[in-house]
């Protein structure tokens, strides 16, 4: 019996000398001097690759971190601005103990409501609106979150959640107040979202329910815009994984609450951690005062050229209408009109189901070698009252810009269900053509 009991008493030992191990592993994880080095996923990310952009740490960022279990924990940067990694040391935790967790998760930037499950899924809230910085995007607005192996690995390897819209705008003395970001298929943009990371893996991601349709990237104080494509002045947007199914429209606000809007109705996949430049276009604003106070936010096909130039049709257009620095609108027909320069910007616009199709295919016509850039919605040229609804299985825009050898931009093509050869040699030898 003494024997028995002897060894029952070196097992109890035993296990007890184990418990001790583990207690004492778990406060080793949970110590207030304990430091995690951060730094950004790999050069081979194609954040990266475009535009020469690199991440990088701003002095006392601060992060939410789930040391072994599922507490939020505030962590704050040590290093100095610019650096690309550095250590994160605690500054608060939140009262309780959580449930435990057999890895350490992080989330950038702190909030306080972030949390997680007892199996690693985050729940954090993606920005609905942001701020502009030059070149980049705003300070907070790239979600971020990194896993690591296990409890006794303290490297944080930060991944993107998000992609990236980057617009440019030019204009001739315009100045940006913001930029508001829509699906046209309602898509859930800004709020709670679940994000589970894996280590070594990719990122599951979705939007809550109940998330918002909108991002607004407000700009301060004004961002006063380039005048030429070429000068055009980059705004970026962070957006989570979306795939708008029917294109998006984004509203620009200057200075005075005037407004204007971009659309496209194209298919455009925001993919994580990839940049989706847009093409420059140039923003017209019209001003609430010079239409007695109303707004009209018709996208126009609209041409603008820093030098004087002329636009004529090939053929005449009865159904085509013009309008030269936001006059009165008038009938194009064979007239020669002149824009550009001082005289401003031209607007065209239409009433025709086939388009600029006449039996025959109408083509611009530029008077001289001056280069000009165009944006605007096409199906405006087929009924500008009903563009985003009109009927364009009729419609044609064949050899529409042939021979513009001065063309720099085009406009808006969403149109997809059209007549035959509806955008055939549409751009043929528009050699000054961008994209």
């Amino acid at each position: 019996m003494k024997k028995i009991l002897s060894i029952m008493f070196l097992f109890a030992l035993l296990a007890s000398s184990c418990s001790e191990d583990e207690l004492a592993k778990n406060q080793s994880v949970s110590s207030e001097s304990l430091k995690f080095m951060a730094s950004f996923e790999g050069d081979e990310s194609r954040t990266y690759l475009e535009d020469g952009m690199l991440l990088r740490w701003t002095a006392e960022d601060q992060i939410s971190l789930f040391v072994a279990n599922t507490l939020n924990q505030q962590y704050q940067f040590e290093g100095k601005t610019g650096a690309n990694s550095g250590y994160f040391k605690k500054v608060s935790s939140s009262f309780g103990t959580g449930n435990g967790l057999n890895c350490h998760y992080a989330v950038y930037p702190y909030a306080s409501d972030i949390e997680i499950t007892d199996n690693g899924v985050i729940t954090a809230t993606m920005s609905a609106e942001q701020s502009y910085a030059e070149n980049s995007f705003g300070l907070g607005a790239n979600t971020m979150v990194a896993v690591t192996e296990d409890t006794d690995d303290t490297f944080l390897n930060f991944k993107n959640v998000g992609g990236y819209l980057k617009f440019k705008l030019y204009g001739e003395d315009v100045t940006i107040k913001s930029i508001t970001l829509k699906g046209n298929n309602y898509e859930k943009l800004a709020g709670k979202a679940t994000i589970a990371p894996v280590y070594g893996g990719n990122i599951d991601f979705s939007m809550a329910a109940d998330a918002t349709e909108t991002i607004t990237l407000q700009c301060g104080n004004g961002v006063k815009i380039g005048t030429t494509a070429e000068t055009a002045t980059a705004f970026w947007m962070v957006v989570p994984p979306t795939t708008f199914e029917n294109g998006f429209a984004i509203t620009i606000t200057d200075m005075d609450d005037n407004e204007f809007i971009q659309s496209t109705n194209n298919k455009i996949v925001i993919e994580r951690n990839v940049i989706k430049p847009m093409a420059a276009f140039e923003v017209v604003v019209i001003d609430k005062d010079l239409q007695g106070g109303s707004e009209d936010l018709t996208p126009y096909v609209t041409f603008t050229a820093e030098a004087e130039q002329s636009l004529k049709m090939s053929l005449s257009v009865s159904t085509l209408e013009y309008s030269v620095n936001n006059g009165e609108w008038a009938t194009l027909g064979t007239n020669t009109v002149y824009f550009g320069g001082e005289l401003g910007a031209l607007r065209l616009r239409g009433k025709s189901q086939t388009g600029t199709y006449y039996g025959s295919a109408a083509t611009v016509k530029f008077g001289n070698s001056a280069p000009v850039a165009c944006s605007g919605d096409i199906r405006t040229l087929v009924d500008y009252e009903n563009y985003n609804t009109v009927d364009t299985s009729k419609a044609s825009f064949q050899r529409l810009f042939k021979n513009c050898t001065s063309l720099t931009s085009a406009p808006e093509l969403p149109a997809t269900t059209l007549a035959g050869s509806c955008y055939s040699e549409m751009f043929y030898n528009c050699t000054s053509l961008v994209n």
